[in-house]
Protein backbone atom coordinates (compact mmCIF):
# COMPACT_ATOMS: atom_id res chain seq x y z
CA UNK A 1 0.00 0.00 0.00
CA UNK A 2 2.31 2.05 1.09
CA UNK A 3 4.59 1.82 -2.32
CA UNK A 4 2.16 2.15 -4.16
CA UNK A 5 0.92 5.65 -2.73
CA UNK A 6 4.73 6.68 -2.91
CA UNK A 7 4.62 5.66 -6.80
CA UNK A 8 1.06 7.61 -7.30
CA UNK A 9 2.92 10.74 -5.37
CA UNK A 10 5.99 10.47 -7.27
CA UNK A 11 3.79 11.24 -10.91
CA UNK A 12 1.86 14.18 -9.19
CA UNK A 13 4.52 16.28 -10.91
CA UNK A 14 4.62 14.98 -14.33
CA UNK A 15 0.98 15.44 -14.54
CA UNK A 16 0.86 18.84 -13.61
CA UNK A 17 1.75 20.94 -16.86
CA UNK A 18 3.30 24.22 -16.22
CA UNK A 19 0.56 26.32 -18.11
CA UNK A 20 -1.88 24.38 -15.89
CA UNK A 21 -0.21 25.29 -12.78
CA UNK A 22 -0.23 29.31 -13.90
CA UNK A 23 -3.48 29.35 -14.81
CA UNK A 24 -4.84 27.84 -11.42
CA UNK A 25 -2.57 29.92 -9.26
CA UNK A 26 -3.97 33.38 -10.94
CA UNK A 27 -7.22 32.34 -10.90
CA UNK A 28 -6.64 31.29 -6.94
CA UNK A 29 -5.19 34.67 -6.30
CA UNK A 30 -8.19 36.84 -8.32
CA UNK A 31 -10.61 34.99 -6.79
CA UNK A 32 -8.94 35.27 -3.55
CA UNK A 33 -8.18 39.32 -3.71
CA UNK A 34 -11.98 39.77 -5.45
CA UNK A 35 -14.18 38.04 -2.55
CA UNK A 36 -11.97 39.60 0.00
CA UNK A 37 -12.34 43.36 -1.27
CA UNK A 38 -15.88 42.70 -2.03
CA UNK A 39 -16.77 41.42 1.53
CA UNK A 40 -14.68 44.84 2.41
CA UNK A 41 -16.89 46.49 0.34
CA UNK A 42 -19.66 45.32 1.68
CA UNK A 43 -19.20 46.12 5.03
CA UNK A 44 -17.50 49.27 4.54
CA UNK A 45 -21.02 50.68 3.43
CA UNK A 46 -23.12 48.41 5.43
CA UNK A 47 -24.93 46.64 2.51
CA UNK A 48 -26.62 43.52 3.24
CA UNK A 49 -26.15 40.39 1.22
CA UNK A 50 -22.87 39.86 1.69
CA UNK A 51 -22.90 36.55 0.75
CA UNK A 52 -23.96 37.20 -3.08
CA UNK A 53 -21.43 39.68 -3.28
CA UNK A 54 -19.01 37.08 -2.62
CA UNK A 55 -20.74 34.59 -4.51
CA UNK A 56 -20.96 36.88 -7.71
CA UNK A 57 -17.06 38.20 -7.47
CA UNK A 58 -15.57 34.93 -7.54
CA UNK A 59 -18.07 33.30 -10.49
CA UNK A 60 -17.41 36.27 -12.88
CA UNK A 61 -14.05 35.82 -12.92
CA UNK A 62 -12.77 33.74 -16.30
CA UNK A 63 -9.29 32.78 -17.67
CA UNK A 64 -8.64 35.49 -19.41
CA UNK A 65 -9.74 39.24 -20.19
CA UNK A 66 -11.70 38.71 -22.81
CA UNK A 67 -13.70 35.77 -21.25
CA UNK A 68 -14.09 38.25 -18.48
CA UNK A 69 -15.88 40.69 -20.11
CA UNK A 70 -17.72 38.55 -22.67
CA UNK A 71 -19.19 36.61 -19.69
CA UNK A 72 -19.74 39.83 -17.25
CA UNK A 73 -22.40 41.62 -20.35
CA UNK A 74 -24.27 38.36 -20.44
CA UNK A 75 -24.61 37.89 -16.99
CA UNK A 76 -25.38 40.93 -15.69
CA UNK A 77 -28.32 41.52 -18.11
CA UNK A 78 -28.92 37.55 -17.08
CA UNK A 79 -28.64 38.61 -13.60
CA UNK A 80 -31.21 41.96 -14.36
CA UNK A 81 -34.08 39.50 -16.40
CA UNK A 82 -33.95 36.74 -13.53
CA UNK A 83 -34.29 39.44 -10.75
CA UNK A 84 -37.16 40.87 -12.79
CA UNK A 85 -39.12 37.72 -13.01
CA UNK A 86 -37.59 36.48 -9.76
CA UNK A 87 -39.29 39.88 -8.40
CA UNK A 88 -42.46 39.70 -10.23
CA UNK A 89 -43.30 35.77 -8.73
CA UNK A 90 -42.37 36.92 -5.33
CA UNK A 91 -45.08 39.88 -5.59
CA UNK A 92 -47.99 37.79 -6.65
CA UNK A 93 -47.05 34.87 -4.81
CA UNK A 94 -46.96 35.29 -0.82
CA UNK A 95 -43.82 34.57 1.31
CA UNK A 96 -44.07 31.20 3.16
CA UNK A 97 -44.75 27.53 1.80
CA UNK A 98 -45.57 29.37 -1.43
CA UNK A 99 -42.35 30.54 -2.02
CA UNK A 100 -41.70 26.94 -3.55
CA UNK A 101 -43.92 28.07 -6.35
CA UNK A 102 -41.75 30.73 -6.90
CA UNK A 103 -38.44 29.14 -6.68
CA UNK A 104 -39.79 26.52 -8.70
CA UNK A 105 -41.42 28.76 -11.55
CA UNK A 106 -38.08 31.13 -12.01
CA UNK A 107 -35.45 28.78 -12.36
CA UNK A 108 -37.57 26.69 -14.94
CA UNK A 109 -38.02 30.06 -16.35
CA UNK A 110 -34.73 31.08 -16.70
CA UNK A 111 -33.16 27.30 -17.68
CA UNK A 112 -35.45 28.08 -20.53
CA UNK A 113 -34.05 30.67 -22.10
CA UNK A 114 -30.76 28.74 -20.98
CA UNK A 115 -31.46 26.74 -23.68
CA UNK A 116 -31.48 29.00 -26.12
CA UNK A 117 -28.49 31.51 -24.51
CA UNK A 118 -25.79 29.14 -22.39
CA UNK A 119 -24.15 32.52 -20.98
CA UNK A 120 -27.57 33.24 -19.05
CA UNK A 121 -27.10 30.31 -16.41
CA UNK A 122 -25.63 32.65 -14.61
CA UNK A 123 -29.09 34.56 -14.51
CA UNK A 124 -29.93 31.50 -12.01
CA UNK A 125 -28.06 33.30 -8.86
CA UNK A 126 -30.17 36.32 -8.92
CA UNK A 127 -33.40 34.91 -9.82
CA UNK A 128 -33.20 32.53 -6.88
CA UNK A 129 -31.99 34.81 -4.74
CA UNK A 130 -34.61 37.22 -5.25
CA UNK A 131 -37.53 34.21 -5.94
CA UNK A 132 -36.93 33.16 -1.90
CA UNK A 133 -38.16 36.25 -0.99
CA UNK A 134 -38.25 37.86 2.31
CA UNK A 135 -40.88 38.37 5.22
CA UNK A 136 -40.25 42.15 4.87
CA UNK A 137 -40.51 44.31 1.43
CA UNK A 138 -40.12 42.41 -1.45
CA UNK A 139 -38.91 45.08 -3.44
CA UNK A 140 -36.62 46.44 -1.00
CA UNK A 141 -35.34 42.70 -0.56
CA UNK A 142 -35.33 42.44 -4.56
CA UNK A 143 -32.88 45.75 -4.66
CA UNK A 144 -30.73 45.12 -2.05
CA UNK A 145 -29.76 41.57 -3.53
CA UNK A 146 -29.60 43.39 -7.17
CA UNK A 147 -26.64 45.86 -6.04
CA UNK A 148 -24.81 43.22 -4.07
CA UNK A 149 -24.30 41.05 -7.39
CA UNK A 150 -23.55 43.99 -9.39
CA UNK A 151 -20.94 44.94 -6.94
CA UNK A 152 -19.36 41.54 -7.04
CA UNK A 153 -19.68 41.59 -10.86
CA UNK A 154 -17.92 44.93 -11.13
CA UNK A 155 -15.28 44.05 -8.12
CA UNK A 156 -14.56 40.42 -10.25
CA UNK A 157 -13.68 42.82 -13.46
CA UNK A 158 -11.32 44.90 -12.04
CA UNK A 159 -9.51 42.97 -10.34
CA UNK A 160 -8.96 40.69 -13.97
CA UNK A 161 -7.88 43.70 -15.28
CA UNK A 162 -5.18 44.86 -12.69
CA UNK A 163 -4.30 41.53 -10.96
CA UNK A 164 -2.02 39.48 -12.89
CA UNK A 165 -4.26 39.93 -16.38
CA UNK A 166 -4.48 37.39 -19.40
CA UNK A 167 -4.90 38.63 -23.13
CA UNK A 168 -7.30 36.36 -24.83
CA UNK A 169 -5.59 37.16 -27.84
CA UNK A 170 -2.06 35.65 -25.59
CA UNK A 171 -4.02 32.63 -24.60
CA UNK A 172 -4.87 31.80 -28.16
CA UNK A 173 -1.75 32.25 -29.53
CA UNK A 174 -0.25 29.65 -26.52
CA UNK A 175 -2.60 27.27 -27.43
CA UNK A 176 -1.53 27.71 -30.75
CA UNK A 177 1.62 26.53 -30.23
CA UNK A 178 0.94 23.89 -28.61
CA UNK A 179 -1.61 22.83 -31.08
CA UNK A 180 1.51 23.10 -33.80
CA UNK A 181 3.73 21.36 -31.49
CA UNK A 182 1.40 18.21 -31.67
CA UNK A 183 0.82 18.61 -35.30
CA UNK A 184 4.62 18.73 -35.70
CA UNK A 185 4.85 15.37 -34.08
CA UNK A 186 2.13 13.71 -35.76
CA UNK A 187 3.68 14.71 -39.01
CA UNK A 188 6.94 12.67 -37.71
CA UNK A 189 5.12 9.59 -36.87
CA UNK A 190 2.97 9.48 -39.80
CA UNK A 191 6.05 10.11 -42.65
CA UNK A 192 7.98 7.70 -40.39
CA UNK A 193 4.87 5.14 -40.66
CA UNK A 194 5.18 5.33 -44.39
CA UNK A 195 8.57 3.69 -44.28
CA UNK A 196 7.83 0.94 -42.27
CA UNK A 197 5.65 -1.73 -42.39
CA UNK A 198 4.94 -1.88 -38.78
CA UNK A 199 2.89 1.38 -37.70
CA UNK A 200 3.05 3.56 -34.73
CA UNK A 201 0.01 5.13 -33.00
CA UNK A 202 -0.62 8.67 -33.09
CA UNK A 203 -4.40 8.83 -30.76
CA UNK A 204 -2.99 10.67 -28.04
CA UNK A 205 -1.03 13.42 -30.00
CA UNK A 206 -4.51 13.65 -32.11
CA UNK A 207 -6.09 14.37 -29.10
CA UNK A 208 -3.79 16.68 -27.98
CA UNK A 209 -3.69 18.72 -30.95
CA UNK A 210 -7.68 18.86 -31.31
CA UNK A 211 -7.89 20.10 -27.42
CA UNK A 212 -5.32 23.07 -27.68
CA UNK A 213 -6.60 24.15 -31.34
CA UNK A 214 -10.18 24.14 -30.10
CA UNK A 215 -9.13 26.17 -26.91
CA UNK A 216 -7.61 28.47 -29.22
CA UNK A 217 -10.65 28.96 -31.15
CA UNK A 218 -12.20 29.62 -27.91
CA UNK A 219 -10.32 32.19 -26.74
CA UNK A 220 -10.06 33.81 -30.34
CA UNK A 221 -13.92 34.39 -29.96
CA UNK A 222 -13.58 36.20 -26.29
CA UNK A 223 -10.97 38.43 -28.02
CA UNK A 224 -12.59 42.14 -27.10
CA UNK A 225 -10.27 44.98 -27.86
CA UNK A 226 -7.85 44.15 -30.39
CA UNK A 227 -8.39 42.88 -33.81
CA UNK A 228 -8.97 39.21 -34.13
CA UNK A 229 -8.08 38.72 -37.68
CA UNK A 230 -4.67 37.73 -37.86
CA UNK A 231 -5.56 35.39 -34.87
CA UNK A 232 -8.39 33.35 -37.29
CA UNK A 233 -5.81 33.25 -40.00
CA UNK A 234 -3.15 31.48 -37.94
CA UNK A 235 -5.65 29.18 -36.52
CA UNK A 236 -7.69 28.26 -40.10
CA UNK A 237 -3.94 27.56 -41.66
CA UNK A 238 -3.07 25.56 -38.80
CA UNK A 239 -6.44 23.60 -39.17
CA UNK A 240 -5.13 23.35 -43.30
CA UNK A 241 -1.55 22.19 -41.90
CA UNK A 242 -2.94 19.46 -39.94
CA UNK A 243 -5.48 18.29 -42.59
CA UNK A 244 -2.62 17.94 -44.44
CA UNK A 245 -1.05 16.10 -42.44
CA UNK A 246 -3.97 13.59 -41.90
CA UNK A 247 -3.38 12.79 -45.63
CA UNK A 248 0.15 11.73 -45.04
CA UNK A 249 -1.52 9.58 -42.21
CA UNK A 250 -4.32 7.96 -44.17
CA UNK A 251 -1.60 7.34 -46.53
CA UNK A 252 0.42 5.06 -44.09
CA UNK A 253 -2.39 3.51 -42.37
CA UNK A 254 -4.39 2.16 -45.87
CA UNK A 255 -1.02 1.45 -47.94
CA UNK A 256 -0.45 -2.48 -47.72
CA UNK A 257 3.42 -1.42 -47.28
CA UNK A 258 6.10 0.83 -46.48
CA UNK A 259 5.53 2.27 -49.86
CA UNK A 260 7.99 5.08 -49.45
CA UNK A 261 10.90 2.33 -48.76
CA UNK A 262 10.43 0.85 -52.16
CA UNK A 263 12.53 3.45 -53.36
CA UNK A 264 15.77 4.59 -51.13
CA UNK A 265 15.55 8.19 -52.92
CA UNK A 266 11.90 8.93 -51.88
CA UNK A 267 12.69 7.47 -48.13
CA UNK A 268 15.68 9.85 -48.50
CA UNK A 269 13.30 13.20 -49.51
CA UNK A 270 10.90 12.20 -47.34
CA UNK A 271 12.99 12.25 -44.18
CA UNK A 272 14.78 15.33 -45.26
CA UNK A 273 10.71 17.03 -45.74
CA UNK A 274 10.53 15.89 -41.91
CA UNK A 275 13.43 17.40 -41.05
CA UNK A 276 12.50 20.72 -42.57
CA UNK A 277 9.11 21.45 -42.09
CA UNK A 278 9.85 20.77 -38.65
CA UNK A 279 12.30 23.54 -38.55
CA UNK A 280 10.38 25.71 -39.98
CA UNK A 281 6.96 24.64 -37.54
CA UNK A 282 9.68 25.19 -34.84
CA UNK A 283 10.77 28.70 -35.60
CA UNK A 284 6.77 29.86 -35.74
CA UNK A 285 6.20 28.13 -32.62
CA UNK A 286 9.19 29.62 -30.79
CA UNK A 287 8.50 33.03 -32.60
CA UNK A 288 11.27 32.98 -34.71
CA UNK A 289 11.60 34.13 -38.03
CA UNK A 290 11.36 32.22 -40.83
CA UNK A 291 14.54 32.49 -43.49
CA UNK A 292 13.40 33.02 -47.49
CA UNK A 293 16.72 30.81 -47.60
CA UNK A 294 14.63 28.11 -45.42
CA UNK A 295 11.44 28.10 -46.97
CA UNK A 296 13.11 27.70 -50.61
CA UNK A 297 15.06 24.77 -49.90
CA UNK A 298 11.94 23.35 -48.02
CA UNK A 299 10.05 24.04 -51.53
CA UNK A 300 12.61 22.90 -54.06
CA UNK A 301 12.70 19.74 -51.73
CA UNK A 302 9.13 19.06 -52.05
CA UNK A 303 9.45 19.71 -55.84
CA UNK A 304 12.28 17.17 -56.25
CA UNK A 305 10.27 14.82 -54.52
CA UNK A 306 7.43 14.95 -56.57
CA UNK A 307 9.33 14.35 -59.65
CA UNK A 308 10.92 11.10 -57.81
CA UNK A 309 7.68 10.04 -56.76
CA UNK A 310 5.49 10.45 -60.24
CA UNK A 311 8.63 8.80 -61.92
CA UNK A 312 9.23 6.11 -59.83
CA UNK A 313 7.20 2.50 -61.22
CA UNK A 314 5.31 0.51 -58.83
CA UNK A 315 2.08 -1.20 -58.89
CA UNK A 316 -1.43 0.59 -59.35
CA UNK A 317 -2.05 1.01 -55.50
CA UNK A 318 1.31 1.93 -54.50
CA UNK A 319 1.62 4.67 -57.18
CA UNK A 320 -2.17 6.19 -55.68
CA UNK A 321 -0.53 6.25 -52.48
CA UNK A 322 2.35 7.95 -53.40
CA UNK A 323 0.07 10.93 -55.41
CA UNK A 324 -1.67 11.32 -52.58
CA UNK A 325 1.22 11.86 -50.69
CA UNK A 326 2.92 14.18 -52.96
CA UNK A 327 -0.76 16.11 -52.30
CA UNK A 328 -0.22 16.06 -48.48
CA UNK A 329 3.04 17.51 -48.99
CA UNK A 330 2.53 20.20 -50.92
CA UNK A 331 -0.80 21.24 -49.55
CA UNK A 332 1.91 21.51 -46.15
CA UNK A 333 3.85 23.42 -48.13
CA UNK A 334 0.72 26.11 -48.46
CA UNK A 335 0.26 26.27 -44.69
CA UNK A 336 3.82 26.75 -43.86
CA UNK A 337 3.91 29.81 -46.88
CA UNK A 338 0.79 31.37 -44.62
CA UNK A 339 2.20 30.34 -40.78
CA UNK A 340 5.94 31.58 -41.57
CA UNK A 341 4.60 34.95 -41.78
CA UNK A 342 3.29 35.21 -38.47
Amino acid sequence: MNSTLKKTINKIPKAIKKDKTRDAVRLALQSGLAAGITFLVMKYFSLPEVFLAVLSAVLVIEPSIGNTIAHSKGRILATVVGCLIGFGLVSAIPYGYATVISISVTVALINLIVGFKPQWRYGIVGAAAIAIGSESDALETSIDRLIAIGIGIVVGFLISLVVWPDKASQRARMHLRKALNAACERFEIALDNTTRSEKKDSDNVADNFHTNLGNAKGSAEAIQWENSDQIHELIRATEKLYNSILIIHRVSQSAASDILAKGADIEEKASEIKDSANKIISAVVNDEEVTESQMTAFKELVEKTKKEVVTKNGEDDDQMFRNAFIFGITEIKESLDVLKDY
